[in-house]
Formats: C-alpha cells, sequence, structure tokens
C-alpha cells in the first residue's frame, strides 16, 4: 500500500518595488519579472517528489508582491520527507530574498500525511527581516 501525502500552501513575499497599489504601468513590468525571477528559483531547488512527480510550484502577483502557490500529492512520500519539505521552503525563501528585490512576508503549507497526521509549515517570526521557518505538528481537532 502506498503512502501519500497531500501538500497545499503559499509562500508569500513583499516586494520592495510594489510600496503604492495599484502599481503604476512603469512599475509593472519590473513586478511581472520579479514573479518570473521567484517561480525560476523555486523550481531551480527541485521540488521534493513523490514517486510520480515533484510538487508543482506557481509563482503570480499579488497586490504586494509575488506569492508562490505549492500543491501536490505525493506517492510513497511520507513523514519523514516531509521534514524534506522544509529544508526546501526555507532554501527556496534563503535564495528568492538574496536574488530578487523582495522579503518574505508570511508562509502557511498544510501537508497531510495519510495515516500518520497533519503538519503546517508557518513563519512564526514577525520581523520581516528575521525568518524563523518551523514544521509544527497538528493536533487531533484543530484540522
Amino acid at each position: 500500500m502506498s503512502q501519500w501525502t497531500h501538500i497545499t500552501g503559499i509562500v508569500r513575499f513583499e516586494s520592495y518595488n510594489s510600496n503604492v497599489w495599484p502599481v503604476p504601468p512603469n512599475q509593472a513590468k519590473l513586478l511581472m519579472e520579479e514573479v518570473a525571477l521567484v517561480n525560476s528559483l523555486f523550481q531551480r531547488l527541485q521540488p521534493p517528489a513523490g514517486s510520480e512527480g515533484p510538487l508543482q510550484t506557481d509563482a503570480l502577483l499579488t497586490n504586494r508582491g509575488p506569492t508562490v502557490v505549492v500543491t501536490g500529492d505525493l506517492r510513497d512520500f511520507g513523514r519523514a520527507e516531509v521534514d524534506g519539505v522544509l529544508t526546501w521552503v526555507k532554501e527556496c525563501v534563503a535564495l528568492v530574498e538574496k536574488v530578487a528585490h523582495v522579503f518574505l512576508r508570511d508562509v502557511s503549507i498544510r501537508c497531510s500525511v495519510e495515516c500518520v497526521g497533519e503538519f503546517m509549515i508557518v513563519d512564526l517570526c514577525d520581523d520581516v527581516h528575521d525568518d524563523e521557518i518551523v514544521l509544527v505538528e497538528l493536533q487531533a481537532g484543530t484540522t
């Protein structure tokens, strides 16, 4: 029997270039270039994969900057591999903040490991320049 893990969530960045909304036409192109850059950086670090393929990511422009949507139904992917998702998210955020003109605003990724439990990858720190991304196990009744 296969072990499945279902993952869905977001990694939201805020752009130093989007200090006003709606974005003036001269900044819109710059922000779209940021979104494309963030998307490519998340792919460069090879998303975690189950036996049938990797997590899917897609960056889109929201009102303050790029937001990366993370989804996947990963086969033969259990609790131990969820730690790999946390590591990948941390590496992606560090690379994006280093290369792109953005900073992390929020991380919220739910990892549902069938017959094992529910986990959340979240950014606990309210200071946008001091990221503390952690894995939290959800208790029964909190899902």
